[in-house]
């Protein structure tokens, strides 16, 4: 992954991590199950959209990803691991 895409990275995970969930925004139904779900099936280099919500982790990125954030969505974990994980397996993340 390049410097300027691992600063995108970067800069989308922590904005949904430390950002506040807009007033009222609910749970999604699955609890996070189809953001980990999409992460998973998405491309290298694939773009994911994330609406506002509260999404229930670990997620786990395994390449090269961006994750844009719309309406402050909140990524939490489950306080026994990781909220957002990187696993690099075969070459750069």
């Amino acid at each position: 992954m390049t410097h300027a895409r691992l600063l995108v990275l970067s800069a989308a995970l922590s904005a949904a991590a430390l950002g506040r969930v807009a007033a009222g925004a609910p749970e999604p139904a699955d609890g996070g199950a189809m953001l980990r779900a999409r992460i998973a099936a998405a491309a290298p280099g694939a773009t994911i959209h994330v609406a506002a919500g509260r999404y229930s982790g670990p997620f786990v990125i395994d390449r090269q990803l961006t994750l844009i954030g719309h309406g402050r969505p909140l990524l939490v974990g489950d306080r026994t691991t990781h909220v957002v994980g990187r696993s690099i397996t075969n070459g750069p993340l």
